[in-house]
């Protein structure tokens, strides 16, 4: 009775159904964990401590999402055999990579049947406050504020993140959120205060790409307002639902010539040695059907947490080759169709915002590993409403379509 009454009160305020506001906070939980695992929290409480709550919560989450299957619909055979499936692809790869990565199926089949809009624009502004949040305790004193020195870049600050990238790659997206989220209420002023953010948090962490993304994305969304042609009719959009490939081929091209000269070494060295490091990765560990367990060694925590780095420095920041490398080519090939596939849909529906969207997420993907990162990557959300809901829809159109055959063949019997 309780349930009911907490769940009339959220419709009400939020527009949620039970199953939706079980789902959010499933995802919440999950975000929590990510978010705070990039920061120095960990480090200042007790590594032990927070493992043990962030197990909790994660398994907490999982078992809400799991939970709101249940409360979406009448369980039909199929729906069981398809839940059975996704968890059994899971258990498979997760055995493979060492890491949770197929657990964000869970998550997408979850999201199948919500409002995504509603749900994203919490998700969406429970983000943006943790980063603030984040960053806020930092400039006050109540979180560290880590300092890299370069010898040949200025110091870099991390506002409370352990890493400075960390720091951009959560501006980006929320950056990318909230763009998204005002769509056609994008204001100059929003405009201005996003770069006025954008350069302040460069000035502390001298992150180049995701400074140069969170320049471009305000411009882009603001200035799609005052476009009319239809979006699906133009030679660009045509081209950004293959962004995801795109990209990917291209890294991945990129990766395997490099060889130290030429116009890949300049690039190479823009993109601090990612190249480099990628290239050394993919010959020293191949490509597997069904991923492997790597040991990544990166500069996180050097001079904080630890005084250098244990081993070569292996680290590969691109998610198209980290995915790769990580959880084999079967699961990419997957990952790679989903997003595509999403990409596609959203062009059709002439759905601009979000196929841009989309875009910046495939973009930063060459240089970032946030890809299929159900806590710091939002966007998931719609990649879980386009993909199987699609599906289902599509086969429960075939059956009724045979079963309307069948019934006709049988009247003309």
């Amino acid at each position: 009775m309780m349930i009911n009454r907490i769940e009339k009160q959220f419709h009400t305020r939020l527009g949620l159904t039970g199953r939706e506001i079980i789902f959010t906070i499933a995802v919440i939980l999950k975000m929590t964990v990510e978010i705070l695992n990039l920061t120095v929290i960990p480090y200042m409480i007790g590594q032990d401590l927070c493992e043990t709550a962030f197990k909790v919560m994660t398994y907490v989450s999982y078992l809400l999402v799991v939970v709101s299957f249940f409360r979406s619909s009448k369980i039909t055979i199929p729906e069981l055999l398809r839940i059975m499936a996704l968890i059994a692809i899971t258990a498979v790869g997760s055995y493979f990579a060492g890491n949770g990565i197929l657990l964000t199926l869970i998550y997408l089949y979850g999201a199948k049947d919500i409002n995504v809009e509603k749900v994203f624009r919490i998700v969406g502004y429970v983000y943006i406050i943790f980063f603030v949040l984040i960053v806020l305790c930092s400039l006050a004193g109540f979180i560290q504020n880590w300092d890299y020195p370069q010898t040949d870049r200025p110091t870099r600050w991390c506002l409370g993140f352990t890493y400075p990238t960390h720091t951009s790659s959560v501006l980006f997206m929320a950056v990318l959120v909230f763009c998204y989220m005002k769509k056609q209420q994008l204001t100059l002023i929003h405009f201005i205060v996003i770069e006025l953010i954008n350069v302040w948090v460069f000035l502390y962490t001298d992150s180049r790409a995701g400074m140069m993304l969170c320049t471009v994305i305000p411009v882009v969304f603001y200035l799609l307002k005052f476009r009319k042609k239809e979006f699906r009719k133009t030679v660009l959009g045509w081209l950004q639902q293959w962004s995801f490939p795109i990209c990917a081929i291209l890294i991945y091209v990129a990766t395997m010539a490099y060889n130290g000269t030429g116009i890949l070494k300049k690039i190479n060295s823009w993109l601090s040695g990612r190249l480099y490091y990628s290239n050394y990765s993919m010959n020293e560990y191949g490509v597997h059907l069904f991923g492997q367990k790597i040991e990544w060694v990166g500069w996180g925590g050097v001079g904080h947490t630890k005084i250098g780095i244990s081993n070569v420095y292996n680290f590969v920041d691109t998610s198209y080759l980290k995915l790769l490398l990580e959880n084999g080519l079967i699961v990419w090939l997957l990952i790679m169709v989903m997003w595509t596939a999403a990409s596609i849909i959203a062009y059709r529906r002439n759905q601009r915002y979000l196929t841009w969207a989309f875009t910046f997420l495939a973009i930063y993907s060459l240089v970032e590993q946030w890809l299929m990162n159900m806590g710091t990557n939002p966007f998931l959300i719609f990649l879980g409403v386009y993909i199987f809901r699609t599906i289902i829809q599509k086969a429960e159109q075939k059956k009724k379509t045979n079963v309307s055959i069948r019934k006709v063949a049988e009247d003309l019997s």
